[in-house]
């Protein structure tokens, strides 16, 4: 195997400005894609809905986001094989970055949930069901059980899977990664990411258990953009998988959905999943330099929304629902309800970034807000070394 990086790559962590890109890109076409699902029954929006049809497959987005973080978490791991991974660090920088934001957006979202419990079910739901579903949700295992996978708020089912999805990355993938290679916990992510729907009746698809294979696809692409084979044409590669996605997922979901079944989306998960693996380690190239798709990616607007698609992605919907609810129970209808359903757009936006100043910016790490701040507002063509050490202002 050889590194095409060079050495002074594959000795430091690097700060990836398209991937961000394609984060927020990512968790703005979900949101989009609940505002057009909230609406899709309602006359009132029909012309949303039927001028939007690209707007329909917003399950592939959060399998980008997985796919994402498989190749984030592992990028530092394959630029320093030999850097020990201490499982309790990675446990507390994981819980420090994800829980303040997920814990607030649970408090308001209950809050909401619970106010709206009243005209949506003639009375308020039952406190029991609320504590059960806070339960579930605070220790991160709502997305096991039907009830409460989606309950309080759609989103945070993945958010729920991803924190699992951690857990065998660290105790098993990184394990078999560094003593049999990168297509052996490969391999062991995709079959047990399977068991559930094959030899268990299909058990648990509600909440997607085979994404743990896309994670691993993350993290072998993670691996060959720091230890390529050089006679593999991955811009070409990378091309035609893309292309492949592009087109037949499109086909490939109207079959799913006409069958009505979470398992349905497995080939199409794994397709998309590949796709965007190969994406990232053709994007890379050699010398740290972009490739040109990439760089598109990794213009400043796109970055800076990757910033906080998290929040976006955790706010969102609570405020979807909330002024569409407004909007029927108090009958607007014509200009004014579409003016202020699409207000949610800049609205959400705004929320969200200012959630990410209060409850995301203040617990990352210092390296990966000086990496950030220091991303030029010029069109990038290289990646971006993230400091070794230091402190931002």
């Amino acid at each position: 195997m050889a590194d095409p990086n060079g050495p002074a790559m594959a000795s430091r962590r690097l700060y990836f400005p398209h991937v961000e890109g394609l984060r927020g890109l990512s968790a703005l076409y979900v949101f989009l894609f609940h505002m057009r699902e909230t609406a899709i029954d309602n006359p009132v929006f029909a012309w949303i809905v039927h001028a939007t049809p690209f707007l329909a497959f917003g399950h592939y987005a959060v399998s980008i986001f997985i796919v994402i973080s498989g190749y984030c978490l592992a990028e530092p791991l394959a630029a320093q094989p030999e850097r020990p991974f201490d499982v309790r660090a990675f446990a507390r920088r994981r819980a420090r970055r994800i829980y303040p934001a997920y814990f607030g957006t649970l408090i308001v979202s209950a809050l909401l949930f619970y106010y709206w419990s009243v005209p949506l079910y003639h009375g308020v739901e039952p406190l029991s069901h609320l504590v059960l579903a806070l339960g579930t949700h605070a220790l991160l295992i709502h997305n096991l059980f039907h009830g409460t996978s989606e309950y309080l708020n759609g989103p945070l089912w993945s958010v729920g899977l991803e924190a699992q999805i951690y857990v065998v990355f660290a105790l098993a993938l990184v394990p078999l990664w560094r003593r049999f290679g990168v297509w052996a916990q490969l391999v062991v992510a995709v079959v047990a990411g399977l068991v559930p729907h094959f030899l268990l009746q299909g058990t648990l698809d509600w909440t997607c258990p085979w994404f743990l294979g896309l994670f691993a696809i993350g993290v072998c692409a993670a691996h060959f953009t720091h230890h390529s084979v050089l006679r593999v044409p991955w811009k070409p590669l990378a091309a035609v998988v893309v292309l492949a996605a592009l087109v037949a997922v499109p086909v490939l979901h109207a079959r799913t959905e006409r069958g009505g079944y979470y398992g349905e989306f497995i080939v199409t998960d794994f397709l998309v999943g590949s796709a965007v693996g190969f994406f990232f380690v053709a994007a890379a190239g050699r010398d740290g330099k972009l490739w040109a798709p990439a760089r598109l990616l990794a213009l400043r607007p796109f970055e800076r929304l990757g910033l906080f698609s998290y929040s976006i992605y955790l706010l969102h919907v609570v405020f979807v629902f909330c002024v569409y609810e407004t909007i029927v129970t108090h009958q607007l209808t014509g200009i004014l309800a579409n003016l202020a359903y699409l207000a949610l757009i800049p609205a959400v936006l705004v929320i969200a970034y200012g959630w990410y100043r209060l409850l995301e910016r203040p617990f990352m790490s210092s390296r990966l807000r000086a990496a950030v701040e220091a991303v030029p507002d010029t069109l990038p063509r290289t990646l971006f070394t993230m400091p070794e050490s230091g402190r931002t202002k």
